[in-house]
């Protein structure tokens, strides 16, 4: 394979693809890319002919695309052309991720213009009659070139006027900033941004987010659940267990009468609309880039995704590194790009550490026993934790309660409340509103955020 050969086909289909179904997506990567970064002669082709249609203020759609390609461009062979248009219809489900593929063709283009100078740097370097402070201006040169032009067009700097602008006109239209909701207590996961729930082994971080999962996919949101912790059928018994009021030691056990058993299959039918998928659970380990990856292609192929969970952070595989605080904060830059570029909710659950005693405390636990607490606080801008009193009490007024805060919130509002929940059942469900307000020693031990960590 010669070295002028290296292209991402995939990504060029689709992004062209993504500006045929959605010609209004154009202008978000117009300028991050030309017809020239497209190796294949006809794509490029199909991208000047948009940049063209743009400029004219005209509609960019198949019929548009194809008919200024007929008009203007005259050595094109239109039979091929209209087929490569074909193609790249059907490898585009969405427009959504449309500058992600974007920056594959403009980084594939770039890696093809460096191999083909780098030949050109070794036919000088090998030349001795030309002088070496000619070779390495040359060489820096270029680099400096593809440096500029390769920053230029990924980043597009945005001016206030216009985000000023953005944010007054949501607002005109009654359009609040976006957010998937849990389906209880009010708990709302920002849209484009990482969100953490945090808590204790047995303490409801997983029912919480597996419970807030599946509402928002009968609420008609597309869900990933990566569960790491556990397979998809133990979290399917939890969902069924909750929806047919059974417990899941009667579903393991397969102990159901005749009316719990049509319960039971009431729920197929439910749950055949939903699009709510677990991935992982038959994979020995998982590292943030696979499922960075793997959510991206998912988006490509299937549509939009309004929720990732991720079940949970620090089962993660890191790798092999002596600092695994590096590598967690690593991790979370990864879910930070992966919520912005996917346009959805990202919600991580993840451990809080051991009191110094070594013997973990029946308090609320506070933020700074994240573990990894540094950039789990910088990064996620919506972070609950969940405290089951119960086990540490064995007090019986505690045994339907879920103790959540809501420790930090990019809108600036913390609380914190008490919610039923049914552990045999797999369910935390609404406030309660009749159980005392917490005590000021909750609050001292972390809940109220004071700027110190």
């Amino acid at each position: 394979m010669q070295d002028d050969f290296i292209w991402d086909e995939s990504s060029e289909l689709t992004t062209i693809g993504a500006v045929l179904l959605d010609g209004n997506c154009f202008s978000r990567i117009n300028s991050m890319i030309c017809s020239d970064d497209f190796y294949d002669r006809d794509l490029g082709i199909a991208f000047k002919a948009m940049n063209a249609l743009l400029g004219d203020s005209e509609e960019i759609s198949f019929r548009s695309v194809y008919t200024h390609a007929r008009e203007v461009i005259k050595s094109i062979n239109l039979k091929r052309f209209m087929l490569r248009l074909s193609s790249a219809m059907d490898h585009a489900v969405t427009s959504a991720n449309v500058e992600y593929h974007a920056k594959a063709v403009k980084a594939y283009s770039v890696r093809r213009s460096l191999l083909r100078k780098s030949t050109e740097l070794q036919a000088m370097a090998r030349d001795i009659s030309k002088p070496i402070d000619e070779i390495v201006s040359a060489a820096s040169d270029f680099v400096t070139d593809v440096s500029n032009s390769y920053h230029s067009s990924t980043e597009k700097p945005k001016k206030i006027v216009d985000v000023a602008m953005k944010i007054v006109d949501s607002v005109s239209n009654n359009e609040p900033v976006r957010t998937v909701s849990a389906g209880f207590s009010g708990i709302e996961f920002p849209v484009g941004l990482v969100s953490c729930i945090a808590g204790r082994p047995a303490n409801g971080k997983s029912i919480l987010g597996l419970n807030a999962a599946t509402n928002a996919a009968a609420a008609g949101k597309h869900v990933l659940y990566y569960t790491i912790e556990d397979n998809a059928e133990n979290m399917v018994r939890r969902i069924l267990s909750r929806h047919a009021n059974l417990s899941t030691k009667q579903i393991e056990r397969a102990n159901v009468d005749m009316a719990e058993m049509d319960r039971l299959r009431k729920q197929i039918t439910s749950l055949a609309g939903h699009n709510f998928f677990f991935i992982g659970d038959e994979r020995d380990s998982i590292d943030v880039g696979w499922i960075r990856d793997y959510s991206y292609t998912h988006q490509s192929k299937h549509g939009q995704i309004d929720m990732i969970v991720i079940d949970y952070l620090q089962l993660l595989d890191f790798g092999t590194t002596d600092n695994e605080v590096r590598a967690l904060n690593q991790a979370m830059k990864t879910l930070k790009s992966v919520a912005k570029k996917l346009d959805c909710a990202v919600v991580i659950m993840s451990q809080v550490v051991k009191d110094n005693s070594g013997v973990q405390c029946p308090d609320p636990p506070t933020i700074g026993q994240l573990k990894g607490s540094g950039m789990i606080f910088e990064i996620a801008k919506y972070i609950l934790t969940v405290h089951y009193p119960f086990g540490y009490t064995n007090d019986p007024d505690d045994a339907n309660i879920v103790r959540i805060a809501c420790v930090k919130n990019s809108n600036g509002i913390t609380e914190h409340w008490f919610s039923h929940c049914n552990y045999s059942r797999m369910t935390i469900g609404d406030r309660v509103d009749d159980v005392p307000a917490p005590s000021d020693g909750w609050q001292s031990s972390g809940y109220d955020y004071d700027g110190d960590f």
